[in-house]
């Protein structure tokens, strides 16, 4: 099959000081390490500037892209979907929309009928987990699973540091933001000193509104010389951190397939985590993570109470959290994207190029099956 040249489009502000790269901007450059074109856009922070650039650049652009992949986000996000969707059809551009976030099924189940017809425009769905792919099978569409990506390799063998059961060191890695209740962090790690369990916590990531209110309640709990926030960690010093650290603590009230719990999990740290959204999809509990209900501090704090006392299920859920992060290396994503176009660009041959073969490609009936993960 000759490389159809690529075109990812999306929220592409991984580039900018305090943002984490999206999959789109991954996915590109690991195909452009691959030997492909592909194409990005777009950068800019402002959303109508991003969406007219997005528009511009397909436009601009359509004699040198053969498929468009576009990330799919819920809420106002959508209407770049919609945008780009009907953009692609005018041009004749083949779309694969990838979809993303804890939040789509209900965005889908609040207006079906948009969503199946926005979706329905698309060669193929991606969904990185079942979870949103079987939230494309309530719109009648059909998703092919394809984990977010990360470099595995930067996380596995490292060397970590031997576990101190009186005063474990718990991480917590999410943006300060009310999806991801990092309130609820802090709520955990006081229930495990009132037990007298030195607990320290590491609170990392980008402020989008909470950071001072956890700020507030770490003072209120007593909490202040237990707690670090350390802002943003870029890759360095994100596995520095992970080294460091005892568990991984996630709160979400709404969750997918988040990369950055896949980068612990990758760095052998065991995960304590609420049970939402895709998140028992992608960690079975008892197995690859410890799972509590979401809002559950005390059923959290309990869950690292019962590592802390268990070493030999503190190996599993560590070497079960691994297993998992390992289907998401860029050799199994390849993969799976390589399947995915020889099954939607079937008149591709390796001896002519898929430009010269569009006209052919979209006199046929297309069959709409199809239908963006963190962090």
């Amino acid at each position: 099959m000759s490389r159809p040249r690529l075109c990812f489009v999306g929220p592409h502000l991984g580039r900018h000081p305090g943002w984490v790269l999206s999959q789109g901007e991954l996915l590109a450059q690991n195909f452009r390490d691959e030997g492909w074109q592909a194409l990005e856009t777009s950068s800019a922070l402002n959303p109508v500037r991003r969406a007219a650039e997005m528009a511009f650049t397909l436009w601009r652009k359509k004699k040198e892209i053969d498929l468009v992949i576009l990330s799919c986000y819920s809420g106002r996000a959508f209407r770049f979907t919609e945008m780009i969707g009907k953009l692609c059809e005018t041009l004749d551009l083949p779309l694969v929309a990838v979809l993303h976030g804890g939040a789509l099924p209900e965005f889908f189940a609040a207006d079906p009928a948009r969503a199946k017809k926005t979706l329905g425009r698309a060669r193929a769905l991606v969904a990185p987990s079942p979870f949103l792919a079987r939230a494309a099978a309530t719109l009648g569409l059909s998703a092919k699973i394809i984990p977010n990506v990360f470099g595995l390799e930067k996380y596995l063998d490292r060397e970590r540091r031997e576990l101190d059961s009186e005063a474990p060191h718990l991480l917590w890695m999410r943006t300060f933001h009310e999806i991801y209740q990092p309130a609820l962090a802090l709520e955990t790690l006081a229930i495990l000193r009132r037990k007298n369990i030195q607990a320290r916590l590491t609170m990392a990531g980008q402020d989008k509104g909470e950071l001072e209110s956890c700020r507030r309640l770490a003072d209120a709990l007593g909490l202040t010389e237990a707690v670090e926030f350390p802002g943003f960690l870029d890759l360095p010093a994100k596995i520095s951190a992970f080294a460091r650290h005892d568990f991984f603590l996630n709160t979400n009230i709404v969750d997918n397939s988040p990369v950055t719990v896949l980068e612990a999990a990758a760095a052998g740290l065991p995960i304590v985590a609420t049970a939402a959204g895709g998140v028992p999809h992608l960690l079975e509990d008892g197995k690859a993570a410890l799972l509590a209900p979401v809002g559950d501090s005390a059923a959290l704090a309990a869950a690292v109470e019962r590592l802390l006392g268990d070493d030999e299920l503190r190996r599993k859920i560590a070497a079960g959290g691994r297993q998992v992060a390992e289907k998401s290396s860029w050799t199994a994503v390849y993969a799976l994207w390589q399947e995915l176009f020889q099954g939607i660009l079937p008149s591709t041959t390796t001896n002519s190029p898929l430009s010269e073969g569009r006209a052919a490609s979209s006199s046929r009936t297309d069959d709409n099956g199809p239908r963006k993960t963190s962090s």
